[in-house]
């Protein structure tokens, strides 16, 4: 969806058997150099990868039922990450992807050193 002239990422998490919507989730700011990357590990849980600004991914898991279980924000400026398949169901993000120090503002545009 595009907000505030910047594309923003939804996840939905539905129960179609049930008909029933665990949530929509806003998950921020994205840019389209990447496609999102979505799988499923073996608990069920929903793991997205997508990029959210130069250089940077972000990771966001959630539980069948809509709950954040896992959210990390790499930078990596080759943007070769992506999430791997490991034993046991277990889903990794890899890539030389290193673990961002600073997370950029969310749509609050450039900032100056006084904030």
């Amino acid at each position: 969806i595009n907000r505030d002239r910047f594309d923003r990422l939804l996840l939905r998490i539905d129960d179609d058997e049930g008909s029933v919507c665990y949530g929509v989730f806003d998950l921020g700011r994205w840019v389209h150099n990447a496609s999102p990357e979505l799988k499923v590990d073996g608990q069920g849980n929903v793991h997205v990868l997508y990029q959210s600004g130069p250089a940077q991914f972000v990771h966001r898991a959630f539980s069948p039922f809509g709950q954040v279980v896992a959210e990390k924000t790499y930078s990596e400026p080759e943007g070769q990450v992506r999430i791997e398949n490991k034993a046991g169901g277990v889903l990794e993000v890899v890539g030389g992807a290193a673990p961002a120090e600073e997370e950029m503002p969310d749509d609050e545009g450039p900032r100056t050193e006084d904030e």
